[in-house]
């Protein structure tokens, strides 16, 4: 037999799944062929390979296989009773799972959620969710609405025994607190209290045994991942919101104007405005810096046309705003050329020569030559060279581990050989075209060499 899985199944294994506490099996890049030798689909039937994959349907809708196996075998029961949802094998009633899906980039919200072991649910939920934009919102919504339908599947006065998995922690840390002396919400919390305290009737008024156990998200367990699709179905829904709300309370609301917004765009800065659904006081802050950027950019200084104007400077901006305020006066003197070398000062002062003082011909001191090519500050250049040429090597060495299949070559210093080194002739160095610092008996260190 054979099937040809498409490009993206689970089908590879990751070494890190126990360690890491990620899916035991990871995408593959390409197609996949699966075969059973020795065998088929009857005794001397070759079957096509196009047959077999038709017969074997959605692979979307059979990954889930494994858990309806109902004589599994050793290997899988050991599976099983390892995995965080182990105890809905044991559980005596129902099992389900509620999540919440919060789309910040489109400010929409979604709830979705199972009940049932069986193939088709008995209980779903996928509806979008109204009011502040919070996953928390999300989560609690979910949950309250698959406790009302499940109550509404199997009746008011049934006694039922129901079993919730979720993974939103900080839901399930209010619950548990609520109404306890210790219990200090965050004041973003608050706004969501009127579907938590509906949440907490349900609990309350539910007629049997309810446990809520709390899992971690997105590491392979089977209801955790229904109610996950369901909840981005449902952010997708453009139906009527379930328990809808004002997205921001307060007498003032503010939102950033379309225009605004098309010339964060113009100047490379759509993802630096916040959603419409943010604190006032962010979108306040985030516009004020965004429009003092825009009025900079319309001055016509040698810092603005050097860093603003032109393209290059892109990647300075970048990794200027993590410096220090000592590093950031030296990216502004140096882009606008006022860096206070020698020639600089000549400018300002005619009576101060503009040769460098430290090189033995008439030689200007421009930046240019003070950072790239004097003699004095040679062995401050090798430093900052290694020291940069270090973090780009271990940044490289973390990566390339992380991904696999890659493995990093890189040329040692002659030192590291673990060879006895002996001095080299100064004259020597300067003949192979090398610069190296001389010793009081006019020989040089090799060691330093790649």
């Amino acid at each position: 037999m054979a099937a040809v899985l498409p490009s993206g199944s689970l089908v590879l294994h990751d070494s890190r799944c126990w360690s890491c506490a990620h899916w035991d099996a990871k995408a593959a890049r390409e197609a996949t062929h699966i075969w059973q030798l020795g065998g088929g689909l009857g005794r001397g039937v070759n079957p096509l390979l196009l047959e077999v994959q038709k017969a074997l349907g959605c692979w979307q809708d059979r990954r889930y296989d494994f858990y309806w196996n109902a004589n599994p075998t050793l290997p899988l029961q050991c599976y099983r009773e390892n995995q965080q949802d182990a105890c809905q094998y044991t559980w005596d009633g129902q099992v389900g799972a509620s999540d919440g899906c919060a789309d910040l980039r489109r400010e929409r919200m979604g709830a979705g959620g199972v009940i049932g072991m069986e193939q088709m649910p008995t209980v779903e939920l996928a509806a979008p969710v109204g009011g502040p934009l919070a996953s928390l919102r999300a989560e609690a919504v979910g949950l309250l609405y698959l406790i009302r339908r499940t109550r509404d599947r199997f009746g008011v006065e049934q006694f039922i025994r129901l079993l919730i998995f979720s993974d939103c922690l900080g839901l399930l840390l209010i619950l548990d607190k609520w109404g306890t002396s210790e219990f200090c919400p965050d004041p973003r919390d608050v706004v969501h209290f009127d579907v938590i305290v509906l949440l907490l009737i349900e609990l309350r008024q539910w007629k049997g045994d309810l446990v809520l156990m709390k899992i971690k998200g997105h590491t392979g367990c089977m209801h955790n991942e229904l109610a996950d699709e369901r909840a981005d179905t449902g952010c997708q829904d453009e139906g009527d919101p379930l328990c809808p709300g004002p997205q921001k309370y307060g007498s003032l609301w503010v939102r950033i104007r379309p225009y605004l917004r098309e010339a964060a765009e113009a100047v490379g800065k759509e993802t630096f405005l916040p959603r419409d659904s943010a604190p006032d006081r962010s979108i306040l802050r985030r516009v004020a810096s965004l429009n003092a950027l825009r009025a900079t950019a319309t001055r016509s200084t040698i810092f603005v046309q050097a860093a603003l104007h032109r393209t290059d400077s892109t990647i300075v901006r970048k990794v200027i705003d993590k410096c220090s305020e000592a590093a950031i006066r030296c990216w502004i003197k140096t882009m606008c050329g006022t860096y206070p070398t020698h020639k600089y000062l000549h400018r300002i002062k005619p009576t101060i020569p503009p040769w460098c003082p430290f090189c033995s011909q008439s030689v200007v001191e421009t930046l240019t030559h003070f950072a790239c090519v004097c003699p004095q500050f040679r062995e401050a250049r090798t430093a900052a060279h290694n020291q940069l040429r270090n973090k780009v090597a271990n940044l490289l060495r973390k990566h390339l581990a992380e991904s696999g299949g890659w493995q990093l070559f890189e040329e040692p210093r002659v030192s590291w050989v673990g060879l006895q080194l002996n001095r080299v002739e100064a004259d020597v160095v300067v003949l192979s075209g090398r610069s190296l610092p001389r010793w009081m008996d006019n020989t040089c260190d090799v060691g330093r060499l790649q």
